[in-house]
Parts: structure tokens; C-alpha cells; sequence
């Protein structure tokens, strides 16, 4: 079926949720669309929403006959999910859900989803953990007790969250989690019907960027010994740190853990196009930062990190070996 889309004649001039559109007399074209892609992403207040949609953005100025769409979902979990019913093409996911589908453990267990392929390594996630700053809360021990708000169910915050309470000594009934999109966990900590919030994410988080604005708000630091714990139980966990003056009122470096964003898709999708793909994130990082910020952290040089080699689509290993990321 083909299909025919009145598109801007630049990706540039598809405004953002939220932002004015472009004037009437902006040029237009009508463009054959015999083709239509979908890209996982996550809530719209975090990341992965906004850098979504930057990327469907540029494929659909460059790659011609082909619709891409940015897709708000529940993360990474339920994107993995939608990539297997084939419900969409492309996601972004968090490189531990990633690899829990591909071995089939953790969400997945043992129904691993062989299937599930990498195309970049595009940015480190950092956990935020943020409490209101009139409360009595500094540590991970003081959250017993609490209601803390772990991300929503099926997103990688959610699974990072458990890991990081459990490290920290709390077990199951030791605090109540509350499953809410990003918007509502900050919405409910603002009303105090929460205590805490966490959130994994490319930094500065715009969501947490807003609410600092309208509340002061404390980042929970990680203690060493956590963060040692943490990073030598799980493999795709690392070492970060939230610089100082990231967040209104944030005045000290917070100890955090981290791992990757990626961008994935599966053993089907073609080779050819997933190299075009790649040539055209790469080659155009300052126009994807122009309408994400997150993106400005893309680079060739960290494509593969926190890549399991086994899952690289075969598209990708070309333009890496072609950009001589890895050896041919």
C-alpha cells in the first residue's frame, strides 16, 4: 500500500509537543510514503521521548519513502515486548533490559528473545534519586518505611530501582512502591502523597529540571560502598556522578550508578537500512542535539559501550568496521 503524507520540507519544521507549529505559509511537499517505522521510546517528560522523536525527525528528511514515528510507551521492558509481537521496528532501551531479553533472565526468564539486536551505544543513564528538601530523608536506609515512587511497570527505572533498594538493605515490605509515570511521580511528591522518586535518564532530566524550579529538592547520594556493591554485582552498572549545579539549589557533586541507552531493533530488520541509519545519526549529532539536548552526548567513540558483541546487528558492524570503530 502507498500511502501519501503532506511532510515540511525540512525535518526541522515539525514542532515539538508543546511548541508553536510553523507559520502557514512554511513550504510543504507531498512526499510517497510507502513505508512506516516505529520507534519505542518512553514517557514523554523523560529522554528518550524527545530524542525519539529528534531521530524520526531526521530520518524522515533523509531517508524518503519512509514514515518514522516516535512512540511514547511504559520503557524498556514494554519496548522489547513491542519489538517481539512486532508491533514496532526500532526502541530505545536501557542496556541491562537488553541483555535480560537476549539471555532470557531477569523480566524474560527463560524465554530469551534471541532475535533482539543492537544498532548504537548512544548515551549513559544516570539513576536519580530525588526526595523533597524538607524532609528527613539523606540516606537509602531512611527511605524504610516510605512511599517511593520506582518507575512505572515494564520500565528499566523500575528494575533499576529494585536492584539499588535491595543493595541498600531493603527487602520487599520494608517501603511501598508506587508504579507512576515520571510526570505523576513528580506531581506526587510535589502534593507529598510520595516520598521519594527515581528515575533513570540522560542528565539534566528536564522533568526534575522543572520541578526543582517550583520546589527544592535533594538528590540522595550514593555511598561508596553502595556504589561498589552494586557495580561488581551487575555487569552493566557503573560508576557516575551528577555534577554540581546540574539541578536549581544542587549544590555538591551527587555519587550515582549508570548505564547505556541504546538503540535496538531485531536479526530481521535490514542490514542496508540500519546502516543508512546509522550514517545519518552520526553524521548529523548538532541538528539532533538542536531538539534534544541528550543527543550532544553521541559519539563514535562510545557507539559500543556496554554492547554485548553477540547482539550487534550485522548493519551496524559494517558502518563500524567502515568508520573503523572495530577492526574489519
Amino acid at each position: 500500500m502507498i500511502l501519501c503524507c503532506w511532510l515540511p520540507t525540512h525535518a526541522a519544521a515539525q514542532p515539538l509537543p508543546g511548541r508553536e507549529p510553523p507559520p502557514a505559509s512554511a513550504p510543504i511537499r507531498a512526499q510517497l510514503v510507502k513505508r512506516f517505522l516505529s520507534i519505542g521510546t518512553a514517557s514523554i517528560n523523560g529522554a528518550y521521548y524527545p530524542l525519539g522523536t529528534a531521530m524520526a525527525r531526521l530520518f524522515n528528511a533523509k531517508l524518503g519513502e519512509i514514515l518514522v514515528i516516535s512512540e511514547p510507551t511504559n520503557g524498556s521492558v514494554d519496548n522489547v515486548r513491542y519489538l517481539q509481537s512486532r508491533d514496532i521496528a526500532l526502541a530505545l532501551v536501557q542496556n541491562d533490559v537488553a541483555w535480560e531479553a537476549f539471555t532470557g533472565r531477569g523480566n524474560f526468564d527463560g524465554k530469551p528473545f534471541a532475535e533482539l539486536r543492537v544498532l548504537a551505544s548512544l548515551y549513559s543513564e544516570v539513576v536519580h534519586v530525588a526526595v523533597r528538601k524538607d524532609a528527613e530523608i539523606r540516606t537509602f536506609r531512611e527511605l524504610k518505611g516510605k512511599v517511593i515512587a520506582i518507575g512505572e511497570a515494564g520500565s528499566g527505572t523500575a528494575i533499576n530501582a529494585r536492584i539499588i533498594l535491595d543493595a541498600a538493605g531493603l527487602k520487599e515490605g520494608d517501603y511501598t512502591p508506587s508504579y507512576l509515570s515520571f510526570t505523576k511521580a513528580t506531581d506526587a511528591l510535589e502534593s507529598r502523597y510520595i516520598d521519594a522518586v527515581f528515575f533513570t535518564g540522560g542528565i539534566p532530566l528536564e522533568g526534575f529540571a522543572l520541578l526543582g524550579q517550583k520546589m527544592p529538592l535533594r538528590l540522595l547520594p550514593f555511598s561508596e560502598e553502595l556504589r561498589g556493591r552494586l557495580v561488581t554485582g551487575y555487569s552493566f552498572l557503573e560508576r557516575e556522578t551528577i555534577p554540581s549545579g546540574t539541578y536549581s539549589g544542587q549544590d555538591e557533586e551527587i555519587s550515582t550508578v549508570g548505564l547505556r541507552a541504546l538503540l535496538v531493533t531485531t536479526a530481521e530488520f535490514e542490514p542496508e537500512l540500519a546502516e543508512r541509519m546509522l550514517h545519518l545519526l552520526f553524521q548529523n549529532i548538532g541538528y539532533l542535539t538542536s531538539i534534544c539536548k541528550t543527543a550532544e552526548a553521541l559519539t563514535l567513540r562510545s557507539a559500543l559501550k556496554g554492547v554485548d558483541p553477540k547482539m550487534l546487528h550485522p548493519g551496524a558492524e559494517r558502518f563500524y568496521k567502515e568508520c573503523r570503530v572495530l577492526e574489519r
